[in-house]
């Protein structure tokens, strides 16, 4: 009895613990479905934020393909309608230039018709004078022999030979009128003899014939010629010592920037005018306003040239020059954008004698340095007086005084380092020709020649 209750309480309890294991399984099943669900929810979430964040991105790249097209579109527009304003400004210039030329050719028209006047009223008046001269001389021609016949009747009758009284004494007198208004002309005083035994003898015989008032006609004086002081020598010889005044005080300027000992310059140049005080003090005031002119050009250039590069680095990409107001970073901006030819522009009178391209490496170098540090200045004077700052006027005033002290900072600067320009011959044009027919016909007469195969090179 007990062993039989004992098995069916073992028998109940392994139903139990099925059970409870059932139960547990059951639970597990549920939670892990209700974890496989929650996974799922969330990796249907993920899904629609990657979704959502693709479709952000695919909206944000179709913005930005857009916008890029806009822009590529207004640079087209504006490339277009720089093109047509280029294009447009070419044919304003052509016209101009087409007008300029057709009024030059008028003029010149002008000039030769009104040339050819005046020479054919200076040919008429010199054949009128001419006329006027043989009509003189052949009254006087025919005048004379009348005079000798009078004078030889007023002999013959102070002779006793009874042939009248001096009857053509007033013909004489006429005559001797009209011969001094023939000699009072420039063209008949050097054909005439005028010396004091030849007029003597004329009063004498004047008085002969009774004619005591009669006016000799006198002798012309020679013009008295003047040295003028500074202008010794021919017009040739003083433009060659000019031009060698002005290139040696250029080559002066540069590597001393002051006109201290430009005297001294000026005597070794032109040793020969040295013991010529006035055209020596001459040529010294002369080079002084001259190179004083070329400083103060030399800054009106310098800022059109950085108004200019503030106005390209505003439509370039890279830093703004406008907005910078660093000496240091002024410097390498201005030092990135240096042209050779923008420095020709600006030092315009360091152009004609110094070639910037075959100049030293410490030539060239210290001419940009020069010039990028004058540059730097120059926005900084111009940021001052675009926000009218009391100081630029003071500043501008320091930026003129230290241009003698530009050499202070550089040191051992020779004429050796800087490459002489080439005078380059230029050709003489011919007045009066259509250089554009000459091109046409140039092109006609090319379009003729024929060129052959070229043969291979051996």
């Amino acid at each position: 009895m007990a062993e039989k209750e004992a098995a069916e309480k073992e028998k109940a309890e392994a139903a139990e613990k099925k059970k409870a294991e059932a139960a547990k399984k059951e639970k597990a099943e549920a939670a892990e479905k209700k974890k496989a669900e929650a996974a799922e929810k969330k990796r249907q979430k993920a899904k629609a934020a990657e979704e959502r964040k693709q479709e952000a991105a695919e909206k944000k790249r179709q913005k930005a393909e857009a916008a890029e097209k806009l822009k590529q579109e207004a640079e087209a527009r504006k490339r277009r309608q720089e093109a047509e304003r280029v294009a447009a400004n070419t044919k304003k210039h052509r016209e101009e230039a087409e007008k300029k030329a057709a009024e030059n050719k008028k003029r010149k028209e002008e000039a030769e018709i009104e040339k050819r006047r005046r020479l054919a009223e200076s040919k008429k008046a010199d054949e009128r004078r001419r006329q006027e001269s043989e009509e003189r001389e052949a009254k006087r021609q025919r005048k004379e022999p009348q005079a000798e016949r009078g004078v030889m009747s007023t002999y013959e009758d102070d002779s006793g030979l009874g042939l009248g009284h001096l009857s053509d004494i007033d013909f004489v007198s006429d005559s001797m009128d009209d011969m001094n208004r023939i000699d009072s002309s420039e063209d008949d005083m050097g054909d005439m003899d005028l010396s004091d035994d030849n007029m003597e003898l004329m009063s004498s015989s004047m008085k002969d014939f009774g004619i005591n008032d009669i006016q000799v006609p006198l002798k012309k004086k020679r013009r008295t010629r003047h040295r003028v002081p500074g202008a010794m020598g021919s017009m040739m010889e003083e433009k060659r010592i000019e031009n060698k005044v002005r290139t040696a005080i250029k080559w002066f300027y540069i590597t001393h920037f002051n006109t201290d000992d430009i005297r001294e310059c000026v005597e070794q140049a032109v040793p020969e005018i040295v013991d010529d005080a006035y055209r020596m003090d001459a040529y010294e005031v002369d080079s002084m306003k001259y190179l004083n002119g070329c400083k103060c050009e030399t800054h009106v250039r310098m800022q059109k040239y950085v108004k200019m590069q503030c106005s390209l680095s505003r439509e370039r990409t890279g830093t703004n020059i406008e907005i910078v107001d660093r000496s240091d970073a002024l410097f390498k901006l201005f030092d990135e954008c240096f042209d050779p030819g923008d420095f020709n522009y600006v030092f315009y009178w360091v152009k004609t004698i110094v070639d910037y391209e075959r100049c030293s490496k410490v030539g060239r170098w210290f001419l940009r340095s020069v010039f990028v540090n004058l540059a730097v200045r120059t926005k900084i004077y111009l940021d001052k007086v675009a926000r009218n700052d009391p100081e630029a006027a003071e500043m501008k005033s320091r930026m003129l005084m230290s241009w003698n002290r530009t050499m202070s900072r550089y040191e051992d600067i020779r004429e050796s380092d800087f490459a002489p320009r080439k005078r380059k011959v230029k050709k003489q044009q011919q007045k009066g020709v259509d250089e554009w027919e000459i091109e046409r016909r140039l092109q006609e007469f090319d379009s003729t020649l024929i060129v052959s195969n070229r043969p291979a090179r051996e």
